[in-house]
């Protein structure tokens, strides 16, 4: 996806973050998080644009491409969102950037197309369009390092 969108991922102010993964409502959340406590442990539970938010640290983390994630994120629904539009599993991958600001321009300059843009109290992020139904999401910061 980040060949398509002629983003370098091996950039080295580029950091690999987390996998986010969609599940449909409470029940799923349990389901999925004891699945994931045989090669995780959970590291924060949160409440995060309205939803619960479970963020796990892979015991062992996994490299695809020079990229290495050591986290996975799982998330509700937020609480008005349209169940039959919403596709559970993997969502989005997400990277960390560490000059932000500078990295959303060049991808806005570059015409990477962009589906959201939020700054939510300092924690800044970017996602782009859906390939093959997942979304790359740039971001300010780490998912651990939410207050």
């Amino acid at each position: 996806m980040a060949k398509l969108f002629k983003i370098d991922l091996a950039d080295k102010n580029i950091i690999g973050d987390h996998l986010g993964v969609q599940v449909l409502d409470n029940t799923e959340l349990i389901e999925v998080s004891n699945q994931l406590l045989s090669y995780t442990h959970l590291n924060k539970e949160k409440i995060i644009h309205n939803r619960k938010n479970r963020i796990f640290k892979l015991n062992e983390s996994f490299e695809v491409l020079g990229i290495t994630l050591n986290n996975i994120e799982v998330f509700e629904p937020k609480p008005d969102a349209d169940l039959k539009k919403l596709k559970p599993g993997i969502e989005h991958v997400a990277f960390s950037v560490k000059n932000y600001d500078s990295f959303l321009l060049s991808c806005q300059k570059n015409n990477v197309p962009i589906d959201k843009i939020v700054d939510a109290k300092g924690h800044k992020f970017f996602k782009t369009s859906f390939v093959n139904l997942v979304e790359i999401e740039f971001g300010n910061e780490s998912l651990l390092d939410l207050r």
